[in-house]
């Protein structure tokens, strides 16, 4: 009997998640939330799941991290070390693992990317809040739209415990979209 093969998606943020997805049936068979104990993330909680399915994963898809808008430098050295750290627990146990920048992930599975605007050097500090609001407000509806179009590929989803948050929704779409490139893309798809 053929054991069944996933993709472990991964949205690294603190509100982030993990899907894990069955490339034969290309359903979630679980997601959940980023673990977090206290103020940190739970990396044990992580070894054991990436141990559970160490011979199972083809793949763990791990969005590529940056900055983003109103960041701070601390806030994003913590989230790039973060990422770092579930890059090498997946590589170190086994895995092929494959980063992928949301506005590539996005832009493939026909999810809109919304762009956030840069400040410049002679904004005054009245635009400068205006900008970090008008950001907010697209990347609300960025992660609003996550979960709408997971909930639209996965309509299974909609009967289980619970409303995804955007964390979840991106961790599948991450492995949806390494799914239809790599495992059932056309050719000219697998070549970029």
């Amino acid at each position: 009997m053929k054991k069944e093969k996933f993709i472990i998606g991964i949205d690294p943020g603190m509100k982030g998640g993990i899907a894990l997805l069955s490339l034969e049936t290309m359903k979630v068979h679980t997601v959940i939330r980023m673990p977090i104990v206290g103020d940190s993330f739970d990396y044990e909680w992580i070894r054991r799941f990436f141990e559970k399915y160490k011979n199972d994963v083809a793949c763990v898809c791990i969005e590529k991290v940056g900055y983003m808008g109103k960041d701070t430098a601390s806030s994003i050295a913590t989230l790039c070390y973060h990422a770092g750290i579930l890059y090498g627990m997946a590589y170190a146990i086994g895995f092929n693992v494959s980063v992928m920048a949301p506005s590539f992930w996005k832009a493939k599975i026909g999810l809109p990317v919304i762009g956030t605007k840069r400040g410049s050097k002679n904004e005054t500090p009245e635009q400068k809040k205006a900008r970090l609001r008008e950001n907010a407000k697209l990347k609300k509806r960025a992660k609003g739209n996550s979960i709408v179009f997971a909930y639209e590929k996965h309509p299974e989803l909609r009967s289980a415990q619970g409303q995804l948050t955007d964390g979840e929704a991106e961790a599948i779409l991450i492995a949806d979209c390494y799914i239809k490139l790599w495992h059932t893309g056309t050719e000219d798809e697998k070549g970029i």
